[in-house]
Order: C-alpha cells, then structure tokens, then sequence
C-alpha cells in the first residue's frame, strides 16, 4: 500500500521474483476495498497517502473481526521515536524507515541475498560479486548517507552496462524519495561518495559536538549549547541553499575586519583546520579504496 507508483512496482518486482503473489494499493481506501474480497498473509504500508494514510488503515484492519489479526509492516520516511511508538500502539507489527525494500528481505524475509548495501562498507567491484552471486547483469549500486532515514539524504548511484534509461530513470524515482541523488558514471566515484557524503555526517556532527562544548564551557546549558548550534547548523545551510552565493562569500560577509568571526577565522587557519578536513576526507577515500582491494 503506496501512493508512489515506482514504489509498488519495484516492490512487486522482488517480491514476485522470490515467489510471493502481490496485491497493489495506492492508499488506505484501496487496500480496504480490495481486503474486503481477498485476505493477504501480510501487510506492507506506507503511511503518508491521499484519502487514508496508513495509520487510520490499520485501525480499520484492527477494528475488523476479519482482519484483526492481519499482520502489518509499516515503511516509511517517518521514523521519530513517536511515529514508532504512534504505529506500536495501533498494532502494526514491524515499522521499517525508507529506503526499506532490501531492509524487507534482509530484516523479516531472510535472504541475505538482499542484505542492504548501505549497511556494509564499500566495496570495490560490488556490481560484478553481485552480479555473478545472482545471474544477472543489470545491477545498481547506491550509497545513500544516514539522513536517508528522515528523506534528507543524500545518495550516489552507478550501473552496470546492461541497465537502460528508463529503469535508471526509475530507479532514480525510488531513490529521490529518500532525499536527493547523483548518478555517476563511473563505480570508482562511489568511493569518493562514501568519503564525501557517506561519511559526512560524521564530519558535520563531530563540529558540532565540539561547538556544544564551547558552548557550554561558555556557560550554557547542554539544552541551550544544543539549541544554538543545532539552529546555527540548520540555519547556515538553509541560507546558503537559498542564494547563489559561495562559502567563502558568505565567510567574509559574516566575519567583519577585527571582528569576532575573523578572530575565529584566524584560529581555525593558525591550526590548519581547513587541511585537516580535506585530509580526513581523503582518509576515508583511501580507506574505502582498501576495503575495496580486501573485497
């Protein structure tokens, strides 16, 4: 139960390829229509849907002596603590964040055939392992980033030969809606990915931990440092997506001549601050090149 055409077909796709028979909805009032002819063994629903979301379908399937007991997954981009427990307290059975189709195999189905890509390193030459592990040649590899989970990720992908345009296209759909996507060309650049998006988070939040610090040290409290610099972050980024300005333009509008900005400036430059992240991101890359080779 989807409202994403590209969802439910590649769905079915994996599921039929592994000999499940699949009923399709476009949202919770299609499914009730079609569950009131045939009972299924299972249930797997989104939840954000026109006319009934998958919450309000599973207490319908709840509310109904028929299907009380039908057992239901939720996937879904919405995985705060409170939309788990929300979906628990309603009954759902298992509740997966996109992207999630592997996760379905993988997590509740068991075949490690599907064990999801982004929850193991990188490995160089993945598309020809899987390609000769499964007998097949079209192949896609991807490397989403952590906020895959909430749809603000970021995910490069590549192809065998063998994939055409428009199941890249599509591809490309199903992925878009976990945040934004690259393809590139060539698999080597998945590696760089890893180093630059795959890893990144990291990077942002170890900044921002140590800015909590100061900010503490400073006198704040942990749910204020957390505050400032969580909205600074969130802020800055906004701003900088919003105009055509570059990094550096924005630098030297905020830091002033013999302000407090410059000050800071010149401290990060005096410890070579700027260095050492372009060498921590190399670090990943040559990492993820020798996981690659042990591969």
């Amino acid at each position: 139960v989807d409202d994403s055409l590209t969802v439910r077909r590649v769905t079915e796709r994996m599921l039929v390829r592994e000999g499940y028979r699949v009923m399709l909805a476009k949202d919770g009032l299609d499914a009730i229509e079609q569950l009131t002819r045939e009972k299924p063994a299972i249930v797997l629903s989104d939840i954000e849907m026109p006319r009934m979301d998958g919450f309000d379908l599973v207490r319908n399937l709840r509310a109904d002596a028929h299907l009380k007991d039908l057992p239901v997954i939720m996937i879904t981009s919405r995985i705060a603590q409170k939309h788990r427990e929300h979906a628990a307290q309603l009954g759902v059975n298992h509740y997966l964040g996109k992207p999630s189709v592997q996760n379905l195999f993988a997590m509740r189905f068991g075949n490690a055939l599907f064990e999801p890509l982004w929850r193991r390193e990188t490995i160089a030459n993945i598309q020809i392992t899987i390609a000769e592990a499964l007998g097949v040649s079209k192949v896609i590899r991807a490397m989403p980033n952590l906020p895959a989970q909430i749809g603000r990720g970021m995910t490069a992908f590549t192809s065998s030969d063998a994939v055409t345009r428009i199941e890249l296209v599509m591809v490309q759909n199903l992925l878009n809606t976990t945040g934004k996507t690259v393809y590139v060309e060539e698999e080597s650049f998945i590696d760089a990915t890893t180093a630059i998006s795959g890893s990144g988070p990291a990077y942002v939040w170890y900044f921002m931990d140590s800015m909590m610090k100061a900010a503490r040290e400073m006198g704040f409290s942990d749910s204020e440092a957390e505050l400032l610099v969580s909205q600074t972050f969130l802020g800055a980024v906004e701003l900088y997506l919003a105009t055509n300005f570059s990094c550096q333009e924005w630098i030297q509008r905020v830091a002033s001549r013999g302000g407090t900005t410059e000050a800071a400036l010149k401290s990060f430059g005096e410890n070579n601050l700027n260095a050492d992240i372009i060498s921590g991101a190399f670090a990943a890359l040559h990492r993820a090149e020798e996981l690659g080779k042990q591969g």
